[in-house]
């Protein structure tokens, strides 16, 4: 009995093999001057494996990888010198994971955490010289926790407190320590007064905002 199972179960192996195999193929599309523009895998009608995109140039422009057509993998984009300047994390053609832009050197611009397409976890900015100019944490698309926010020199320029997408806001004028703006948040929009002093504490302007939208100009 064995000894028949045995044949059977490898020629099925065999088999279904040769049926992916023969549907297995990879379109290319082409600039009107005879360069490669494209390369896609396909398997059985679907987009499945690595698609590329090229600059007319002839140099790596995307690189992205399919799973039954849908997004599933790295993500890569590089400037027309070769260098890149976006990188995606997906799964089931959604953003999980990191997600990071570049400068055109190279050098980090901004990471994000994505859960689902939505923004969670931590969240940074940098200047090109590499100091962060920005971060915080995302939970479930919403501002949480300190948040916070340094000048190209590397000096404090302000902080944020948040829950659930609320809280406030404070910057500082620039080698002072003092408050320049303070602004409340609901649902990761302005909401409520945003003040402005000057660098005497005495207050400049407020503005009124409703879910972020001025609604009002105060002094």
């Amino acid at each position: 009995m064995n000894k028949i199972f045995k044949p059977l179960f490898f020629f099925k192996i065999i088999f279904l093999s040769l049926i992916i195999l023969s549907c297995t193929k990879s379109e290319k599309e082409y600039y009107p001057n005879g360069k490669l523009k494209s390369e896609t895998s396909y398997r059985c009608g679907k987009k499945h494996g690595p698609a590329l995109y090229y600059f007319p140039s002839g140099k790596l422009e995307i690189k992205m990888d399919y799973k039954k057509d849908m997004l599933d993998g790295t993500y890569e984009r590089f400037n027309a010198q070769g260098v890149r300047i976006e990188s995606i994390s997906y799964s089931n053609n959604l953003r999980n994971g990191k997600s990071i832009k570049y400068y055109d050197s190279g050098k980090i611009l901004s990471l994000a955490t994505f859960s689902n397409d939505t923004l969670d976890g931590l969240y940074e900015e940098y200047y090109e010289n590499g100091i962060a100019r920005v971060s915080g944490q995302y939970s479930k698309g919403l501002y949480s926790g300190r948040w916070e926010y340094t000048n190209s020199l590397g000096l404090n320029a302000g902080y944020g407190e948040f829950t659930n997408g609320s809280g406030k806001q404070i910057a500082f004028h620039e080698g002072t320590g003092n408050i320049r703006v303070e602004v409340n948040y609901v649902n990761n929009e302005k909401d409520g007064e945003e003040i402005w002093y000057d660098n005497n504490n005495n207050i400049e302007k407020i503005i009124v905002y409703k879910e972020g939208k001025i609604v009002e100009f105060k002094k």
